[in-house]
Protein backbone atom coordinates (compact mmCIF):
# COMPACT_ATOMS: atom_id res chain seq x y z
CA UNK A 1 0.00 0.00 0.00
CA UNK A 2 0.95 3.49 -0.28
CA UNK A 3 1.08 3.92 3.50
CA UNK A 4 3.86 1.44 3.90
CA UNK A 5 6.01 2.70 1.45
CA UNK A 6 5.57 5.72 3.06
CA UNK A 7 6.72 4.81 6.19
CA UNK A 8 9.46 2.44 4.28
CA UNK A 9 11.24 5.38 3.05
CA UNK A 10 10.59 7.42 6.35
CA UNK A 11 12.62 4.75 8.00
CA UNK A 12 15.14 4.05 4.94
CA UNK A 13 18.43 5.63 4.42
CA UNK A 14 19.30 6.45 1.44
CA UNK A 15 21.35 3.51 0.20
CA UNK A 16 19.69 0.87 2.22
CA UNK A 17 17.98 -0.74 -0.82
CA UNK A 18 20.97 -1.24 -3.73
CA UNK A 19 18.35 -1.55 -6.68
CA UNK A 20 16.77 1.80 -5.45
CA UNK A 21 19.83 3.76 -4.10
CA UNK A 22 18.27 6.94 -3.90
CA UNK A 23 15.19 6.22 -1.74
CA UNK A 24 14.76 7.28 1.72
CA UNK A 25 14.79 10.09 3.81
CA UNK A 26 17.98 9.30 5.62
CA UNK A 27 16.38 10.87 8.77
CA UNK A 28 19.47 9.43 10.88
CA UNK A 29 21.16 12.75 9.45
CA UNK A 30 19.45 14.54 11.74
CA UNK A 31 20.50 12.57 15.28
CA UNK A 32 22.13 15.04 17.36
CA UNK A 33 20.81 18.13 16.22
CA UNK A 34 19.28 20.38 18.50
CA UNK A 35 15.02 19.90 18.12
CA UNK A 36 14.75 23.17 16.83
CA UNK A 37 12.76 25.14 13.94
CA UNK A 38 15.30 24.59 12.04
CA UNK A 39 16.18 21.23 12.14
CA UNK A 40 11.88 20.65 11.79
CA UNK A 41 12.31 22.36 8.56
CA UNK A 42 15.33 20.47 7.44
CA UNK A 43 13.51 17.24 8.70
CA UNK A 44 9.97 18.17 6.98
CA UNK A 45 12.33 19.24 3.69
CA UNK A 46 13.50 15.63 3.73
CA UNK A 47 10.36 13.89 4.09
CA UNK A 48 8.83 15.81 1.31
CA UNK A 49 11.33 14.97 -0.87
CA UNK A 50 11.69 11.32 -0.18
CA UNK A 51 8.14 11.28 -1.13
CA UNK A 52 7.61 13.15 -4.27
CA UNK A 53 11.23 12.90 -6.19
CA UNK A 54 10.48 9.33 -7.92
CA UNK A 55 6.50 10.03 -8.27
CA UNK A 56 5.47 8.47 -5.41
CA UNK A 57 3.17 10.83 -4.94
CA UNK A 58 2.49 14.68 -5.72
CA UNK A 59 3.84 17.18 -4.19
CA UNK A 60 0.39 18.90 -4.44
CA UNK A 61 -1.46 15.68 -2.71
CA UNK A 62 1.31 15.88 0.33
CA UNK A 63 1.20 17.74 3.80
CA UNK A 64 3.56 17.21 6.38
CA UNK A 65 3.08 19.09 9.86
CA UNK A 66 5.41 18.83 12.11
CA UNK A 67 4.84 18.93 15.87
CA UNK A 68 7.34 19.17 18.79
CA UNK A 69 6.17 16.65 21.67
CA UNK A 70 9.38 17.13 24.05
CA UNK A 71 13.18 18.49 23.74
CA UNK A 72 14.07 15.76 21.52
CA UNK A 73 11.39 14.06 19.76
CA UNK A 74 8.86 15.54 17.11
CA UNK A 75 6.22 13.58 15.97
CA UNK A 76 5.15 13.96 11.86
CA UNK A 77 1.98 13.75 10.43
CA UNK A 78 2.03 12.68 6.60
CA UNK A 79 -1.65 13.45 5.34
CA UNK A 80 -1.47 12.33 1.24
CA UNK A 81 -5.16 13.11 -0.74
CA UNK A 82 -5.47 11.99 -4.13
CA UNK A 83 -8.08 12.64 -7.03
CA UNK A 84 -10.80 10.47 -7.91
CA UNK A 85 -8.83 8.84 -11.17
CA UNK A 86 -10.31 6.29 -13.38
CA UNK A 87 -7.30 4.50 -11.77
CA UNK A 88 -8.15 4.59 -8.10
CA UNK A 89 -11.55 5.76 -6.02
CA UNK A 90 -9.52 8.76 -4.62
CA UNK A 91 -7.79 8.46 -1.14
CA UNK A 92 -6.83 9.53 1.96
CA UNK A 93 -3.90 8.10 3.90
CA UNK A 94 -1.97 9.48 7.26
CA UNK A 95 1.26 7.97 8.02
CA UNK A 96 2.22 9.23 11.97
CA UNK A 97 5.39 8.86 13.42
CA UNK A 98 7.62 10.31 15.86
CA UNK A 99 11.57 11.36 15.20
CA UNK A 100 14.10 10.81 18.07
CA UNK A 101 16.75 13.68 17.84
CA UNK A 102 18.59 12.28 20.47
CA UNK A 103 19.21 9.01 20.13
CA UNK A 104 16.95 6.73 18.40
CA UNK A 105 15.53 8.19 15.09
CA UNK A 106 12.02 7.08 13.75
CA UNK A 107 9.96 5.15 15.80
CA UNK A 108 6.74 4.41 14.11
Amino acid sequence: SVRQEMRSRVMADRGDWKLHPTLGASLSDFIGEPNVPATALSIKARLVDSLVSDGLVLRSDLNVTLLPLNIQTLIARLDLSTVATSANRGAKVTATFAYDTVEKGVRI
